[in-house]
């Protein structure tokens, strides 16, 4: 997290000092999450906060810290870390509802356009075992009835299936409708007369 205390930090594109700058500053309380630690220089993910949303920054500048862990601890820096997470799992469980809810869009749009019956079963079922597992504790309004979308799912798949099976056709059917034509030919070829090999043959 960006220190309280600390000024604004600068973020490079690049681990160099002399790489290039990135305009935006991390906002002091900024949560990070560290993806490389290279001695004095960090590259992170931004969680919460202002500033760009990843890059290079240093941890230390000076003797001053600008970069400091979450950790649990007595006094001020516990009462801190608490405010910074309470901060974090909001923002996480935003982005887990914005998740879900492009992901439904998506499904019901690949079921109106490409008629994927069986993927929109698959995955409200899903969605449905971890909500009762416990996801929905986490979500802050996921709008739409997952339960309700799932019995949807499900019965256009049923009705598509029997529009299917309907319109399959069965060997007798080929048989039936060729047999004329294959009758006509047949009466044709027994009354005809060809000439192959200097011979007439019928």
């Amino acid at each position: 997290e960006v220190c309280q205390s600390s000024t604004p930090a600068v973020v490079h594109e690049g681990e160099a000092l002399d790489s290039k700058q990135v305009h935006q500053r991390l906002s002091a309380g900024s949560v990070l999450k560290q993806v490389a630690l290279v001695g004095n220089r960090l590259q992170f993910e931004r969680l919460t906060g202002n500033g760009p949303d990843g890059g290079w920054t240093s941890i230390q500048l000076q003797s001053k810290q600008i970069i400091a862990p979450l950790t649990r601890g007595k006094g001020p820096a516990k009462s801190f870390s608490r405010r910074a997470c309470t901060s974090l799992y909001a923002t996480l469980a935003k982005r887990l509802s914005n998740g879900l809810h492009a992901l439904h869009r998506d499904v019901r749009s690949g079921v109106d356009k490409k008629h994927l019956h069986a993927l929109a079963v698959e995955v409200y079922a899903y969605l449905e075992r971890e909500l009762d597992g416990g996801l929905k504790d986490h979500l802050q309004d996921l709008q739409f009835d997952v339960t309700r979308e799932l019995e949807m799912a499900r019965a256009r798949q049923e009705r598509t299936t029997t529009e299917h099976k309907a319109q399959l056709t069965s060997p007798d059917q080929i048989d039936q409708h060729w047999a004329p034509r294959l009758s006509e030919l047949k009466t044709g070829a027994e009354g005809s007369w060809w000439w192959s090999w200097g011979h007439w043959i019928q």
